[in-house]
């Protein structure tokens, strides 16, 4: 036997094991890491108007609803990292772009959500999307 490619290792109790240092491993273990999704969405508020009437809200109302989206949706923060990270294309669809933009409260799109009064005070904010929900209806 060559024991270079071999190691001689004494438990405290004695006995010797030997270990084949340089044989490989006798599993392969295969490791998949998902990819991030291609279809991203981005949506912006920077040429949005800041107030809505009330019959724009209401029609926003009834297009969010034609649209059967429930449940929450994750919406990022579109910092200038995550935007060079990801494929994504902006949302030109007015009526949806408002949608999201006004029920989104923090990180979270919630649809069942009632949209803001107004658009949030900082102009330029931004988000991320890449549920197939929104999606689908953006392309």
């Amino acid at each position: 036997m060559n024991l270079k490619s071999h190691t001689l290792l004494e438990p405290g109790d004695g006995s010797a094991v030997l270990a084949n240092m340089s044989a490989r491993p006798r599993t392969e273990v295969l490791r998949r890491v998902p990819a991030l999704r291609s279809v991203w969405r981005s949506f912006s508020d920077t040429l949005l108007p800041r107030t809505l009437s009330n019959a724009e809200r209401h029609a926003l109302d009834v297009y969010w609803k034609s649209l059967g989206i429930t449940g929450m949706i994750l919406a990022l923060p579109a910092t200038p990292a995550r935007l060079a990270g990801v494929n994504s294309k902006p949302c030109t669809d007015t009526k949806l772009l408002l949608n999201v933009i006004l029920r989104t409260r923090g990180n979270l799109l919630l649809a069942e959500t009632p949209l803001l009064a107004k658009l949030p005070a900082r102009v330029g904010a931004a988000w991320l999307i890449d549920d197939s929900r929104i999606t689908e209806v953006a392309s």
